[in-house]
């Protein structure tokens, strides 16, 4: 696929180029770069009561195409793909009981990326919640929330090398990449932050960070942690050695954050809802990063609705906002110079857009969609975009 011309026109980006019908319930989407397929994850729980099959949609990244479809596991409802492996990891959660907890232990289904093929599936831990990997040691970490565990598997054969105890409630985990370890979040009215060691399998340290927090990622370019507190609207930035640098006030009801590591600059999304059903949402973006780690908040632009995820494309230079409620995509430019030109585009959905999915080296941008209705079941859609000029940048990170 040859890559588009850098420039300044923006008319095209956001422009729907093709809808696709995919499973019931859509959960997660991913991208393999290597084949340029999307795999669309589809739970098949519906807002009627009924029990679908859960499946994964295998579609071509230039065409939308559906290459195959799989029905596959129970409850899925997180993936992550390996692409040096050619690995394709997803989480299945298993049968639920009346009061919406498992009943068993979840499995993790190994798929091939190229022809979608289930080669295996491993036993995990109870209520697996998210599925990072550390491409770089062939490493497989999966938060087990209900179990309050962590998994560690190998990337090749998805074998789990070892469960290992974390604290209450781990719902997330980011890689230190370089040096075999990783952070989980604990997710709790006190949260904390763990260290693990994905060579030994082991804890190293434990700290306790702030209220609750709602997510966490590292900042590759300068090798700190960044963490978000909701309930006490600040930002934790951390060393890699567990060290508080700081911490920022934010916008009230932060709940996720994404770096853009051209730029440096990080873009926060948060959203409130007040006692009379009002809602509100925006965007903060701070710059790039100064003493101890600390940013400058920059400004905060209004984003349609009440968003409820945040995707950036580095290589075309745009963030992507999604909202449920609006059934809106709020189309952001990364390097604006004022808070007035940063939204590009605010693209309509005909269903409500969950996540978003960058494909680095191609020129879409796919957003998955469904529709809840308690009286009927409805397809979720995979919805192609015109992902817009080439970022006119020097460098591009490996992505």
């Amino acid at each position: 696929m040859e890559d588009k011309p850098t420039g300044n026109d923006r008319s095209s980006i956001g422009t729907i180029l093709g809808a696709t019908a995919v499973g019931v319930t859509p959960t997660a989407v991913a991208l393999d770069p290597t084949t340029e397929h999307v795999f669309v994850v589809c739970s098949g729980e519906t807002a009627t009561g009924e029990k679908l099959p859960s499946s994964v949609v295998m579609l071509d990244a230039s065409t939308g195409q559906v290459h195959r479809t799989v029905e596959v596991g129970y409850d899925l409802h997180a993936i992550a793909i390996d692409s040096l492996a050619r690995r394709v990891f997803i989480a299945d959660s298993g049968p639920w009981n009346e009061d919406g907890d498992p009943v068993e232990a979840g499995h993790i289904l190994l798929l091939d990326p190229a022809t979608g093929d289930l080669l295996g599936t491993s036993e995990v831990g109870i209520g697996p919640h998210s599925i990072t990997v550390d491409s770089g040691i062939g490493r497989v970490v999966v938060t087990n929330g209900i179990s309050n565990s962590v998994c560690v598997l190998e990337t090749l054969t998805g074998r789990v090398l070892w469960q290992v105890p974390v604290g209450y409630n781990p719902v997330q985990a980011a890689i230190l990449p370089g040096n075999g370890q990783a952070v989980v979040l604990n997710r709790s009215n006190r949260s904390t932050i763990v260290f693990l060691d994905l060579q030994a399998g082991s804890v190293l340290q434990i700290i306790q960070v702030g209220k609750v927090l709602s997510d966490i990622t590292v900042d590759v370019v300068h090798g700190l942690i960044m963490a978000v507190d909701h309930d006490a609207s600040r930002i934790y930035v951390i060393s890699t050695d567990g060290e508080l640098q700081g911490g920022l006030d934010v916008a009230a009801g932060p709940i996720r954050l994404v770096h853009d590591r051209i730029s440096d600059r990080v873009f926060l999304l948060h959203r409130t809802l007040t006692k009379s059903g009002e809602d509100s949402g925006g965007v903060t973006v701070l710059g790039p990063s100064a003493r101890m780690g600390l940013r400058p908040i920059l400004w905060t632009v209004p984003v349609e609705g009440f968003p409820n995820s945040l995707t950036v494309d580095e290589r075309h230079g745009y963030v992507y906002a999604t909202s449920v409620r609006e059934r809106a995509v709020s189309i952001l430019d990364v390097d604006a110079d004022t808070a007035s030109s940063m939204v590009v585009k605010v693209v309509a959905t005909p269903m409500a857009p969950r996540d978003v999915v960058v494909a680095p080296h191609a020129e879409f941008v796919f957003v998955i969609c469904d529709e809840v209705r308690r009286d009927r079941v409805t397809m979720g859609t995979a919805i192609r975009l015109d992902a817009g000029p080439i970022r006119d940048a020097k460098v591009f990170p490996d992505m």
